[in-house]
């Protein structure tokens, strides 16, 4: 079930990444499928910096292929596409993949795509897949966002929390007197946050707090 990925630093002083394991919707090699990779196979991208984001069914890394410009590329996903260039310019500040999904941060909103058949992108609708970066509505002010599976947490400015997945939306605004400390981990049933107090604090099916 597993990915592994390295980063090896070539004499022109660009990295080259190297993965193997899983490959579900051509995750790691593009156009292979969801057969593993049993060695360590070098993927076509370059880069000037370690930036590789790494999801259950989908990648993205900053980097370029052959002598084209450095930029934001993703491949697998729902449409178990090759490298495709996403176009955000600016590029995003953080990157947090989900089964299939990518969520990007950039100014304080927050951009989508993927599959997005149960609604797990936030954008009301259920269209599928969404493959141009897509800004979700109603979101601004965020500090952070992670992903896990088909659930997704974002961390506002204000202390705020906002989860969503395929089976609940939660909106934690009791948190924003608590004072997070650290980005939400969320999970398809629910997620935690640890607080500045050193709480752990939970929502949902996890509802509840463990304290030091």
């Amino acid at each position: 079930w597993g990915t592994l990925c390295a980063t090896e630093e070539k004499a022109s002083g660009e990295l080259a990444y190297w993965c193997w394991g899983a490959n579900w919707n051509s995750a790691l090699v593009p156009g292979n499928g969801n057969n593993a990779v049993d060695t360590p196979t070098q993927l076509d991208l370059v880069a000037s910096q370690d930036v590789l984001a790494m999801g259950y069914g989908i990648n993205c890394a900053l980097g370029k292929i052959a002598n084209g410009a450095e930029n934001l590329y993703c491949w697998g996903g729902p449409a178990d596409v090759g490298y495709t260039q996403q176009a955000l310019d600016p590029l995003p500040s953080q990157l947090a993949l989900g089964a299939a999904q990518v969520f990007a941060l950039r100014a304080g909103e927050v951009f989508a795509w993927g599959e997005n058949a149960a609604e797990q992108l936030s954008l009301g609708n259920s269209t599928t897949p969404i493959l141009p970066p897509t800004k979700l509505p109603n979101f601004t002010g965020v500090k952070a966002i992670d992903a896990s599976g088909n659930a997704t947490a974002a961390l506002l400015d204000n202390g705020e929390i906002w989860w969503w997945s395929i089976y609940d939306v939660r909106h934690e605004e009791a948190l924003s007197s608590l004072g997070v400390k650290l980005s939400a981990s969320p999970a398809d049933f629910g997620g935690c946050t640890l607080l500045e107090s050193g709480c752990i604090h939970c929502w949902s099916d996890f509802a509840g707090e463990i304290c030091p």
